[in-house]
């Protein structure tokens, strides 16, 4: 008797495991999720994390229905990735993590997918990206810098670009 109760219980398992992983399908970022949240504008939640001082609005989170997460952002620019855009993605992800245990991250245009490994610790994210956080901070602040990426897109839609120390 006790053997037809294991079988049961195990096909019971089983049956759950095909319904929960059954519900995720293909996304058009090249993996199975489930969308739990998309930016959809000022009534969208920003995410915090006040550790490091980020916030961010990624524009989807997709649960893997592993205990794991997937951050999108989606740049619709038919052009290629920027390392501000991996930067921004990293942020992101830091921002989400208290919220989230976001493991995966995925950057698309129109013509450019990218992965990018976020499956540290928040610590080693943050040192990924500190150098640039900083200057950003100054630069909001009013502070000079001594650094400058120019580029004639990036110069375009730059938030400071009148004030600019560089031009």
């Amino acid at each position: 008797m006790s053997f037809l109760i294991w079988l049961i219980v195990v096909y019971a398992f089983y049956r759950l495991y095909h319904l929960a992983t059954g519900t995720l399908k293909p996304t058009q970022f090249g993996f199975k999720g489930k969308l739990v949240y998309s930016d959809q504008g000022r009534s969208s939640k920003l995410f915090i994390n006040k550790r490091f001082g980020l916030s961010a609005k990624p524009d989807f989170i997709y649960n893997l229905l592993n205990g794991m997460f997937a951050l999108v952002e989606y740049k619709s620019r038919n052009g290629r990735i920027f390392q501000s855009d991996i930067e921004q993605t990293i942020a992101g992800v830091i921002a989400c993590r208290p919220h989230y245990n976001i493991r995966v991250a995925v950057i698309q245009t129109a013509s450019e997918r990218k992965e990018i490994n976020v499956d540290k610790s928040v610590e080693e994210l943050y040192e990924m990206i500190k150098h640039n956080v900083e200057l950003t901070r100054k630069i909001k602040n009013g502070l000079k810098v001594d650094t400058c990426y120019p580029t004639k897109y990036k110069c375009k839609s730059c938030a400071v670009a009148n004030n600019c120390q560089f031009k």
